[in-house]
């Protein structure tokens, strides 16, 4: 046992991580002996500060095998009876899946004994192949299992485009804003038609970090209503010009986004906003989106050291584009600039690619903040491009970046990363 007091965190707990592969997926998941350990012995449950459920990040629908060698039949003889001793609802789904060697019936149980873990983290798969993991979720968070008393930092991101996504997982996501203690909280939750808290009010004071996925405005300020004390926000839109689901939206209000805000404008320091466009939509050879508004108003959040948005929110849909540094708060210190929806033909200050190399509408408003920064963005010290929809000639715009003499540092980066990465 002094053994695996000692192993590294590493192994104790990143050990779960969903491999979408069929040769690996019959083989016995390594969760059964840690479960076995744990059970022997419950006293260490506490030692484990850290979990990751991290399934891949897939868009293709592979359902895993199921396993029945004989370790999982022993398993579930062993687990079952545990099982059928919690007070909930879903045991008799649980006990099946647990048979049929569903990994999600094993990660269940072993979140049911996770009181005093700090940090959690489940994605994609462990979200969208079972609903176990989400039910036992939000009954620790409004009763039903033992709760968590000291988690501080949650991840639950379903990471699928929104139609695909069940009802029932935005349960969950809304469940765990009733975890008192968490500080940091990374979710996806899907528009429901009528957005209701699932107990009441929760009390979100201790919350300093939200990065939140699939809701609009309005549900969005319902939420930022309750945050007196949030620091950062991430917040992800999703946008189509064709969809099944009415939730997601074909209009986008630059200035609602602005206006949803307001409940945290005097504590904001970090903000992110995204545009996702669902549907597989394809700007070059669909309608466009509807735009309106602006960010006029970002610039009273005088607060915020860290600004995430895309290019064209601070250049605007005009004719002609405005200055990056018109719209962004003097107090900013690093300015992410992300390419989404930078060649949508409601871009009317873009030139098409047959005209003009479409990078150097980019580089103009680049030089033109590098000789006003210094007046009007006084913090300003670094500028990051984010090539989110692969899009720009990156090698074509960092030599003219390099040939470009500026005094601000400007760096562009490769490819699209998650919505809870760490600021530079």
């Amino acid at each position: 046992m002094s053994a695996f007091m000692n192993l590294p965190s590493e192994l104790i707990y990143h050990i779960l991580d969903f491999v979408p592969k069929r040769s690996l997926l019959q083989r016995r998941p390594p969760i059964i002996e840690l479960l076995r350990t744990l059970i022997a012995r419950p006293e260490l449950f506490a030692y484990i500060d850290t979990l990751s459920l991290l399934g891949h990040d897939h868009y293709y629908n592979l359902e895993p095998l199921p396993l029945q060698d004989a370790q999982v039949t022993e398993a579930f003889w062993q687990f079952a009876p545990i099982i059928a001793t919690f007070n909930v609802p879903f045991v008799n789904q649980w006990v099946r899946e647990l048979w049929s060697g569903s990994m999600g019936a094993f990660a269940a149980l072993l979140l049911t004994r996770l009181s005093w873990t700090t940090n959690l983290t489940i994605t994609y798969n462990f979200v969208r192949k079972t609903d176990l993991i989400g039910k036992v979720l939000q009954a620790k968070a409004l009763g039903g299992l033992p709760r968590f008393y000291r988690l501080k930092h949650m991840v639950y991101i379903h990471g699928e485009e929104p139609f695909y996504s069940p009802e029932q997982s935005s349960k969950d996501g809304m469940a765990l804003f009733y975890v008192p203690t968490v500080t940091n909280l990374a979710v996806w939750v899907r528009n429901p038609a009528i957005f209701r808290w699932l107990d009441g009010k929760p009390n979100l004071d201790r919350l300093t970090s939200l990065d939140i996925e699939g809701c609009c405005p309005n549900f969005v300020s319902r939420i930022l209503a309750l945050t007196p004390n949030l620091k950062s926000l991430a917040w992800a839109c999703h946008y189509s010009y064709n969809t099944r689901d009415p939730w997601v939206t074909r209009s986008l209000n630059l200035d609602e986004v602005i206006t949803t805000l307001s409940p945290v404008r005097g504590t904001l320091e970090k903000f992110q906003f995204r545009i996702c466009i669902a549907n597989g939509y394809s700007p070059e050879y669909e309608p466009t989106l509807c735009v309106s508004g602006s960010f006029e108003d970002l610039v009273h959040f005088d607060r915020v050291t860290h600004l995430d948005v895309p290019l064209v929110c601070l250049a605007g849909f005009g004719p002609w584009p405005k200055p990056l540094s018109h719209y962004v708060p003097r107090s900013v210190q690093v300015l992410f600039l992300s390419t989404a929806l930078l060649f949508d033909k409601a871009v009317p200050w873009m030139p098409d690619e047959d005209e003009e190399w479409p990078e150097q509408g980019v580089m103009d408003l680049l030089v033109e903040l590098d000789k006003s920064y210094r007046t009007r963005l006084p913090r300003l010290r670094r500028v990051s491009i984010n090539d989110d929809i692969d899009s720009l000639d990156i090698c074509g715009l960092d030599h003219v970046l390099e040939e470009t003499p500026m005094s601000l540092y400007v760096d562009i980066v490769l490819g699209h990363f998650r919505h809870w990465h760490n600021w530079g």
